[in-house]
């Protein structure tokens, strides 16, 4: 299902032009607490791990790239000022 997902949204940043952001690879919105960004990554990353899909590891990466900054508040602050001056969200 989260496949789906990420080839949807592949297509949409194609269409669109713009970039994919670390809620939407997550599936998650802006307001997602800690506790569903965790959540929604060890989802995703069952999914998506290398071992268990060769060929995987660029979308693992965008995986642990999301959770990275999403989970660090001073980056996920950075980076929502920077999706608000895109026009993201």
């Amino acid at each position: 299902m989260l496949s789906k997902a990420l080839v949807l949204l592949n297509e949409v940043k194609e269409k669109y032009q713009r970039p994919v952001t670390h809620y939407e690879i997550l599936g998650l919105l802006p307001s997602a607490t800690r506790y569903e960004i965790q959540k929604a990554y060890k989802k995703a990353a069952l999914e998506h791990h290398p071992d268990k899909n060769t060929g995987n590891t660029h979308q693992m990466t965008q995986l642990n790239v999301a959770r990275d900054v999403l989970l660090n508040s001073i980056a996920r602050c950075k980076y929502d000022e920077e999706l608000k001056k895109m026009g993201s969200n």
